[in-house]
């Protein structure tokens, strides 16, 4: 009897031990949104259909955490399931700040990580463009300019902020076929005329170069048409 309790004590002990070494997600606990409109989703899933937007800096209740991470484009995160105003969903790890202590893009220091988050916001515009929704294509893309000018004015961020131009210049891209879809083609010409003075020719991230754009974006106002929302 001496020797089973004696066990079931050393047992007791070693699963103690490791709970320490390897701490639990704590869950039930505060997070900041991170990045514009971000989607959440009913499943932990990006190609699902979102339930709800929120803007960044919301802070929402986390309230569990998928066993595994998972990719998302070239982004390897945890799904978190989240609580705000009542609904109750899943928000990709990448977007969300679980330190309390730091705000805006805070979890993205390295350039390698902004990267990868502005491929994703450009994936996302991407999307936008091709299911023809050009009020929502202008919008995201001016939420997405305003999260590139933060990282110009961000003390730790704003040393990258000249290796994103090519970013840059997507987003205005993507503004400009917002502006063609919705029949603004006066915008249009403004922000392609833009574009053409402040970035003339450099290489993009999906390897066109900025002429490549600006003369498709020129041939489209001619036509008084939006475009496919570019070229893989």
């Amino acid at each position: 009897m001496r020797l089973r309790s004696f066990f079931r004590a050393l047992i007791l002990a070693i699963v103690a031990l490791t709970f320490a070494a390897y701490p639990l997600f704590a869950f039930e606990r505060k997070a900041e949104i991170l990045g514009s409109r971000v989607a959440i989703h009913e499943v932990p899933n990006a190609d699902t259909k979102a339930i709800a937007h929120v803007n960044r800096g919301v802070i929402v209740d986390v309230v569990g955490r998928e066993d595994a991470p998972t990719r998302v484009v070239k982004v390897m995160e945890y799904w978190y399931k989240i609580s705000y105003r009542g609904k109750t969903g899943w928000v990709f790890g990448q977007f969300l700040n679980l330190d309390s202590n730091k705000r805006g893009l805070t979890r993205v220091f390295t350039l390698k990580e902004l990267i990868e988050y502005c491929e994703i916001e450009t994936a996302n515009l991407k999307r936008t463009r091709e299911a023809g929704a050009h009020e929502a294509l202008i919008e995201f893309s001016r939420a997405f300019l305003k999260d590139l000018n933060d990282i110009s004015t961000d003390p730790i961020l704003s040393p990258h902020y000249g290796e994103l131009d090519g970013y840059r210049v997507l987003d205005a891209y993507y503004l400009a076929l917002g502006y063609l879809g919705a029949g603004d083609k006066k915008a249009a010409a403004e922000l392609t005329e833009k574009i053409t003075k402040v970035f003339p020719n450099i290489t993009l991230p999906d390897g066109r170069r900025t002429g490549d754009l600006i003369f498709e974006l020129k041939s489209l106002i001619d036509e008084g048409k939006g475009g496919n929302g570019g070229a893989d």
